[in-house]
């Protein structure tokens, strides 16, 4: 579990996951009132940036939060079960997850909807890491399948992001 796969692949997971999160918060950035023109383009300015800083806080937040879910996730159904099932990954991220909302909801303050969208963002990108870090550690590297799979994820999110904004203008 704590190889060198299941680390690149849930640092990658998790880095991809926050690339598209900065996407899908442009497009919803479009649509708002906004008196400084932003959207979708701050993306291409962010990535830079975001590889040069987002690596290292990805590979720290794999080691600290992903690979444990993981980890908890394959004992409780070994245990509980008798088996080790991807099914026990989605359940065992909730507590994480909703220890980042509580946390973004003392600190930030945000309303009641940007809290239930920080809770879905947390759980979807930990939940996705932790599969994906799961998968190269039963199967070996999967580097590849998770850029490829994040590149056809971004496609999509642009493709229906300027559907949706064209048709809305």
């Amino acid at each position: 579990m704590w190889s060198a796969h299941p680390i690149v692949a849930g640092a990658a997971a998790l880095f991809v996951g926050t690339a598209l999160a900065f996407e899908v918060y442009g497009f919803a950035e479009i649509a708002a009132e906004s008196p400084v023109p932003e959207g979708v383009g701050r993306m291409l300015f962010v990535l830079p940036f975001l590889s040069c800083f987002g690596v290292p806080f990805a590979l720290l937040g794999n080691l600290l939060v992903v690979l444990p879910v993981v980890w908890v996730a394959r004992r409780a159904g070994s245990r509980l079960t008798g088996r080790d099932t991807w099914r026990w990954i989605p359940a065992v991220a909730v507590p994480p997850a909703v220890a980042v909302t509580v946390l973004a909801g003392i600190f930030l303050k945000p309303g009641p909807g940007d809290l239930a969208l920080i809770w879905l963002t947390a759980q979807s990108l930990l939940t996705g890491a932790a599969l994906y870090a799961r998968d190269a550690a039963l199967h070996g590297g999967r580097l590849l399948r998770i850029l490829g799979h994040g590149a056809m994820a971004a496609v999509a999110v642009f493709g229906v992001g300027g559907i949706a904004y064209g048709m809305l203008t």
